[in-house]
């Protein structure tokens, strides 16, 4: 769809000469929607891989229309700021496509080592991220800006990987669900909470500026909300769904004890005792 355009100068000469000059015909092709559809297409693609060729694994649609719907919601909300907040509702939907990729490669990134791991995981969530980021922000946009929110992107990537690699390690015997989501709010303020107040400090020492610990504080908890209000519906999925359970288990290496019925060192059962006349000789 082309569109035209026409501009015209106008300004007041005083009787000078005409107000309006010349009109510029302008022709512009606004931007298809093709381009903020592939992210779409990618997840689809990455169901027809062998280890997604389950009925089960197509309920990643859930949290992932889940949390770009909120941000959809929020963006519309705030329409009178979208110049400002539209970068950081991008940055929150590319997170939600890359935490969708990463439940769904889990088998692929699920090494022996939890380290090798949480690098893999780390690796998928950043560069699908970034990658779906580009994406929606547009190649003809003004990255001056957008440069500022690929580096904040990053950090909060690197930020939720961490924090599923410590919540994995301390709740790696037992598989309990609220304990789990409980640990990654903890693991997730800690770090939001230290750069926080790394922050705040350099301002007070070197802009004589105290009063901003407060406003500080409080974007590190509004930060561990998004964060976990990120990983929430995907953890749902999988509390709720065996199929996400046994992944999320395997990026966090939760290893429970198998059941002693199904202990390999259960000693097998004695024989029933024998009838009386067969214990005689009879």
């Amino acid at each position: 769809m082309v569109g035209v355009l026409s501009i015209v100068a106008t300004a007041d000469l005083g009787g000078l000469g005409d107000k309006s000059g010349v009109p510029v015909i302008y022709s512009c092709t606004p931007a298809g929607s093709l381009p903020r559809l592939l992210p779409w297409f990618a997840i689809l693609l990455l169901l027809l891989l062998p280890c997604n060729r389950n009925a089960s694994a197509w309920w990643i649609w859930l949290p992932l229309f889940c949390l770009t719907g909120i941000a959809f919601g929020l963006q519309t909300a705030f329409q009178n700021n979208a110049d400002q907040l539209e970068p950081f509702f991008e940055m929150l939907t590319s997170v939600a496509f890359a935490l969708a990729a990463v439940w769904l490669l889990a088998p692929s990134l699920a090494k022996n080592h939890r380290i090798f791991t949480s690098l893999l995981t780390l690796l998928a969530m950043g560069f699908g991220s970034t990658l779906v980021f580009v994406v929606l922000y547009g190649a003809d946009a003004d990255w001056t800006a957008g440069i500022g929110m690929v580096v904040f992107l990053l950090v909060l990537v690197a930020l939720l990987s961490l924090a599923m690699c410590l919540a994995g390690f301390f709740g790696r015997h037992r598989y309990r669900p609220l304990r789990l989501a409980l640990g990654l709010v903890i693991w997730l303020a800690i770090p939001f909470g230290v750069l926080a107040g790394g922050f705040g400090l350099f301002i007070s020492l070197f802009a004589n500026n105290q009063s901003v610990f407060p406003e500080i504080l409080l974007s590190a908890l509004a930060m561990t909300g998004i964060g976990f209000g990120l990983l929430l519906p995907f953890l749902a999925l999988s509390f709720g769904n065996a199929f996400y359970r046994a992944r999320l288990k395997s990026l966090l290496h939760i290893c429970e004890p198998p059941p002693p019925s199904q202990s390999v060192n259960q000693e097998p059962p004695l024989p029933p005792p024998a009838p009386d006349s067969i214990a005689q000789g009879k």
